[in-house]
């Protein structure tokens, strides 16, 4: 799935069939939309197609605006230049 087509989602729509992986994303979503705290998780997960589940790192972090107060919350997979090829992460 790209960014585009996992923007605005909620976890359990970006993990279809693992609801102990959503709920768990979604209980840290909400942690850093309460704290303002930017939050690491690392579930193990079978998307559909792959052969089994694996590692995926989720780096969850607050939007804030000019006076330090949270209005939204976003999540990204970190990428590093030797695993994926630059702006690979955007294409559908």
């Amino acid at each position: 799935m790209c960014q585009e087509e996992a923007r605005g989602r909620l976890p359990a729509r970006l993990v279809p069939d693992q609801d102990r992986v959503a709920e768990e994303v979604a209980r840290r979503v909400l942690q850093v939309a309460t704290t303002g705290e930017p939050e690491f998780t690392e579930p193990f997960v079978k998307l559909p197609g792959e052969p089994r589940a694996h590692a995926w790192a989720v780096d969850i972090f607050p939007l804030k605006d000019a006076t330090g107060q949270t209005h939204a919350v976003a999540g990204r997979r970190p990428t590093t230049p030797s695993s994926t090829p630059r702006g690979s992460e955007s294409l559908c």
